[in-house]
């Protein structure tokens, strides 16, 4: 009997403490899914944290591609503008050159054809008056003229 008293409070005891353990492994068991299920969130947040950091990666390597592009863009735009000058400066030019065209053309011809028998002092005489007999006519002719320059090839 004693032995059975002292045994009573142990089985009570035994007992009171399964119930906790299958209390606790009913818990421990919640606790491991949540676990389980909180590390596939985490893997699943990472992963889509990689893909995402790859992907602004990317965009900024774009970016930066871009940035490269724009600069010669502007570069670009800058030489074709002083070009634009250039070019409006030589059309000007151009222009001036073909409104006398005619008039230097005949002094040209008139130079060729008749001055080179006649001393340095006629040809100057002869040469303005051909230009002002030009002018009289309204024929434009460029202002000291030199044939020479005009028919030779500069090489």
């Amino acid at each position: 009997c004693e032995i059975l008293n002292q045994v009573a409070p142990m089985e009570k005891e035994l007992k009171e403490l399964e119930g906790k353990s299958e209390v606790l492994s009913g818990q421990q068991e919640k606790v491991q899914i949540l676990l389980d299920s909180l590390t596939s969130r985490l893997k699943g947040l990472s992963d889509e944290y990689k893909v995402l950091i790859s992907e602004a990666a990317r965009i900024e390597d774009q970016l930066k591609n871009v940035q490269v592009k724009v600069d010669r863009s502007v570069k670009l735009l800058a030489n074709l503008s002083s070009e634009k000058d250039r070019w409006t400066a030589d059309s000007k030019e151009y222009e001036k050159q073909i409104s006398t065209l005619v008039g230097d053309s005949l002094l040209a011809a008139a130079f060729l054809a008749y001055i080179g028998y006649f001393n340095q002092g006629y040809r100057e005489r002869l040469f303005d008056m051909w230009t002002d007999y030009l002018n009289d006519f309204k024929v434009e002719t460029k202002v000291n003229l030199s044939v020479i320059e005009y028919l030779s090839k500069p090489s």
